[in-house]
């Protein structure tokens, strides 16, 4: 690609009010904290003269911590991450749930939306699947 990575990596950073040094480790591959507080990555490949771009939301919550109604639950919340915002609930390569578009970004605007996005329905599927399901397990348990 003619436009270096660092390059649109620190445009990125400017969309989000992120620091250059932490985006330039991140053009490295390496996971940081996003303004929502959840640890996120941003995933690249060459595209032509350019690069392809996409953000992926790390969820403090492995898959393996899941049983019984909370994987109903999960797999609830999949379905509709998929067909309702057209991103992918799965696991990311340490474990842990992780949130991310189907589709590469159209440019760095739209990367920065999409960060935006996996960051706070990022956070709504953890308030789901922990501030919920105590509460529904204390209910179950009082039955």
């Amino acid at each position: 690609p003619s436009v270096p990575l660092h390059a649109v990596f620190a445009q990125i950073g400017l969309q989000l009010g992120i620091d250059a040094q932490r985006m330039q480790a991140a053009a490295g591959g390496q996971p940081f904290v996003a303004p929502s507080g959840l640890l996120c990555r941003l995933h690249s490949e060459p595209h032509g003269a350019t690069w392809r771009v996409y953000p992926e939301a790390l969820l403090p919550l492995a898959g393996a911590e899941l049983g019984g109604e909370d994987v109903v639950r999960l797999l609830a919340i999949q379905d509709l991450m998929l067909t309702e915002h057209g991103l992918r609930l799965g696991l990311a390569n340490e474990g842990m749930l992780s949130l991310r578009p189907l589709l590469y970004a159209d440019g760095v605007d739209q990367v920065a939306t999409q960060l935006d996005q996996v960051q706070a329905l990022g956070r709504a599927i953890l308030f789901a699947l922990l501030d919920d399901a105590p509460a529904a397990h204390a209910e179950k348990a009082t039955q």
